[in-house]
């Protein structure tokens, strides 16, 4: 799995995300929720399509689906505003930790010479 692993901060927030629907939810959860699931679609992606063009371009496609992910929990949660747009930051934050290395454009042993 490229990206955030399954142990992952993210990956623990998406599963207490999920518990915890009922709830009120804080934006830093449902950030990191959201980057874990376009981590997941990101993952599909390369499954079936094979890598974006660079890691610049993964980031883009992640931020995106994470965007949208919140836009929709927006509506089904009902955070409020302010909270979408924090939840969409500590997406963007988490996303943007995301080295080249990660996402499976080079090698661990180049990890040294190269980043996003």
């Amino acid at each position: 799995m490229a990206g955030f692993t399954e142990d992952s901060e993210q990956a623990q927030a998406y599963q207490n995300y999920k518990r915890e629907s009922s709830k009120r939810l804080s934006h830093e959860l449902v950030g990191k929720a959201a980057a874990y699931q376009a981590n997941l679609a990101l993952n599909e992606h390369v499954k079936h399509r094979g890598l974006p063009d660079s890691p610049q371009k993964a980031q883009q496609m992640m931020t995106k689906i994470a965007s949208a992910f919140v836009d929709s929990e927006v509506e089904v949660k009902g955070l409020t505003s302010v909270d979408k747009q924090r939840a969409k930051r500590q997406a963007q934050q988490d996303i943007n930790q995301l080295t080249a290395m990660d996402f499976g454009y080079i090698a661990a042993d180049q990890s040294n010479r190269t980043t996003m």
